[in-house]
């Protein structure tokens, strides 16, 4: 570990960080009580397509459910639920949006949506844009459930291949 380059080092430390927090959390709220949790993503570009997909989900504490670090890097959270019905306060977008809050409440597709279309498209990748502006997919469409894997372009053609058609004639 000590041999390796000084940013896998942090990479690893930063997941390592985020897994004892979200354990340490995990077994806390399981203590208090807690019967529900929420998946809470990063608002920004560096957020992957698997945490944006999750995030905004709430989910049984008593039942399978994700658990951050998704990945490598991940920065995603649960937070505690105290009622089913419970609404949020708001939480900071972390790319310098200067729109300051947003509801807690407000999920990644919602955030992301409100987003330029030169953002989008960044994050997205010319083909998924045009797949999300024109063909109505969700960006959680991109992303495996099971997995969490992001489905390659042919994976997601093999599975709508009318979308395909009509978006880009193929």
């Amino acid at each position: 570990l000590l041999n390796a380059p000084r940013q896998s080092l942090d990479r690893d430390v930063r997941t390592i960080r985020n897994h004892i927090g979200n354990t340490a959390y995990s077994e806390t709220y399981k203590k208090a009580g807690v019967e529900w949790i929420q998946f809470v993503a990063t608002l920004d570009g560096r957020t992957s397509k698997q945490c944006a997909s999750l995030d905004g989900n709430r989910y049984k504490t008593s039942e399978p459910h994700p658990t951050p670090p998704m990945h490598p890097n991940c920065r995603s959270v649960t937070i505690p639920i105290f009622d089913e019905d419970e609404k949020l306060d708001g939480r900071r977008p972390e790319n310098g949006d200067k729109r300051g809050t947003v509801s807690a409440n407000e999920s990644y597709a919602t955030w992301f949506s409100k987003q330029s279309e030169a953002f989008q498209q960044e994050w997205l990748g010319p083909s998924r844009y045009k797949l999300y502006k024109d063909g109505k997919y969700t960006i959680d469409r991109f992303v495996d459930p099971q997995t969490g894997k992001q489905y390659s372009l042919a994976e997601l053609q093999e599975k709508d291949e009318q979308t395909f058609k009509d978006i880009f004639g193929e």
